[in-house]
């Protein structure tokens, strides 16, 4: 069971012989940062891993979620910049933190075209997907026409141009 005191933080890791260093950040600890780091968790960074004793270790900040956590670690990645850096950071790559996707798809409940952020949903809210799932069981939707439908409603834009 997570500890209530147990937030995500910001952590950066100094190798004591060539002053390079590594800054991430962790939301999955079940205990504080001061009892995780070092202790249950030793970076996602594989040569920090395998050397973590020849490294000093601080935690620069704690967070109330992980978005927070995230966003700071993405700043301060991108404002020490430097040779001693060794952030080739395999789950932060300069990106925005969580940019949203482009829009590839429509809910398909009929009637309702409305756009959806995601190539893995199928609908734009819970009540849609509920609606949908009762037509279909009592056997009130007809799907051939309404996938012909959208079909219809996703080209004909780029056909008027």
């Amino acid at each position: 069971m997570k500890n209530p005191s147990a937030l995500p933080y910001v952590y950066k890791c100094t190798e004591r012989s060539t002053g390079k260093f590594y800054i991430g950040y962790r939301f999955k600890n079940l205990v504080p940062a001061k009892d995780d780091l070092g202790t249950h968790y030793f970076t996602s960074n594989d040569y920090v891993k395998e050397n973590f004793n020849n490294f000093d270790y601080e935690i620069i900040s704690e967070f109330p979620d992980r978005k927070s956590a995230f966003a700071y670690e993405t700043q301060l990645i991108k404002e020490t910049k430097s040779e001693n850096q060794i952030n080739a950071n395999k789950y932060n790559k300069f990106k925005k933190p969580y940019r949203k996707s482009e829009i590839t798809e429509y809910c398909l409940l009929p009637g309702c075209g409305k756009y959806i952020n995601s190539s893995i949903k199928r609908f734009c809210c819970k009540t849609h997907s509920a609606r949908y799932a009762a037509l279909k069981q009592h056997g009130k939707l007809d799907t051939l026409v309404w996938l012909n439908s959208v079909s219809i409603k996703r080209y004909s834009c780029q056909i008027q141009k």
